[in-house]
C-alpha cells in the first residue's frame, strides 16, 4: 500500500502544480507528514491544499484548504486522522474543530 501526502495550488499559474511530495508505505509516517503539512501557518488564507491519499480511497483521503477556515474545509492539525480511511472520514475531519 502507499501513501501520498503533498501540497497542491490552487492558483493561476500555478493550478495544479505539487510540492512537498512524499510517498511511503508507512501509514504513521504519512499521518505525521500531513500533519506537519497542517500546521503550516505559513500557508494560511493561500490557494493552497494538503492533500493525503492512499490506494484505499482510490483518490484523496484527505484534503485540506488552506484558504479555509479550521473546521470549513481546513482539517486542524490535532484532528483525528485515519490511514485506512475513504473520502467519507475527510468530509468529517475538515469539519472538526478542538473542543475549547
Amino acid at each position: 500500500m502507499v501513501w501520498r501526502v503533498y501540497l497542491r495550488s490552487h492558483e493561476f499559474p500555478h493550478e495544479g502544480e505539487v510540492s512537498e511530495r512524499l510517498l511511503t508505505h508507512d501509514p504513521e509516517e504519512a499521518v505525521a507528514a500531513f500533519r506537519t503539512l497542517l500546521r503550516r501557518d505559513d500557508l494560511a488564507g493561500q490557494r493552497m491544499a494538503a492533500r493525503m491519499t492512499s490506494d484505499i480511497a482510490g483518490g484523496a483521503i484527505y484534503t485540506s484548504r488552506f484558504d479555509r477556515e479550521i473546521g470549513r474545509g481546513r482539517i486542524h492539525p490535532d484532528a483525528p486522522l485515519d490511514p485506512l480511511a475513504d473520502q467519507e472520514l475527510s468530509r468529517e475531519a475538515a469539519a472538526w474543530r478542538p473542543e475549547r
